[in-house]
């Protein structure tokens, strides 16, 4: 599943949200980490969300319409509520993670510092005066 997951985070880098979406939705057969991972895809994906969520959707539908077979689906959704089935976070869930919560926080800074940087490179909230704040003296080296 975390295979999965960064797999999707790479085709998302790589502007190809199709297959982005469709490893995205191969990844919910487990929803915890894909569930997790929203804000990294929010992130990454800006421009194709469209496109993402297609894709996504797609998949997820396709994978999972075995539960719409003669009330399969019903009855597992039955079985899950009255027995109460939990799903105890195993030592080894940390990994998958720790990656995602790696990665968002990368892609997270990496967006706050690039709207930084385009703030300060046209002027808006530089530190440095710039000419059209009126340097008015020229510097020399003699």
């Amino acid at each position: 599943m975390t295979f999965l997951v960064v797999t999707a985070y790479y085709f998302s880098k790589s502007k190809k949200p199709y297959f982005a979406g469709l490893a995205y939705g191969l990844a919910f057969f487990d929803p915890r980490f894909p569930l997790y991972a929203i804000p990294l895809f929010l992130i990454v994906n800006r421009g194709q969300y469209r496109n993402f969520l297609l894709a996504t959707g797609v998949t997820l539908v396709a994978g999972d319409l075995i539960l719409l077979y003669d009330g399969l689906g019903s009855s597992f959704v039955g079985m899950i509520s009255s027995i109460g089935v939990e799903t105890p976070f195993y030592a080894y869930a940390w990994i998958p993670f720790y990656t995602i919560v790696a990665l968002t926080v990368v892609e997270g800074v990496n967006f706050l510092y690039r709207g930084w940087l385009a703030r300060t490179k046209s002027g808006v909230g530089s530190p440095l005066p710039t000419t059209a704040q009126g340097l008015d003296r020229k510097v020399t080296g003699s």
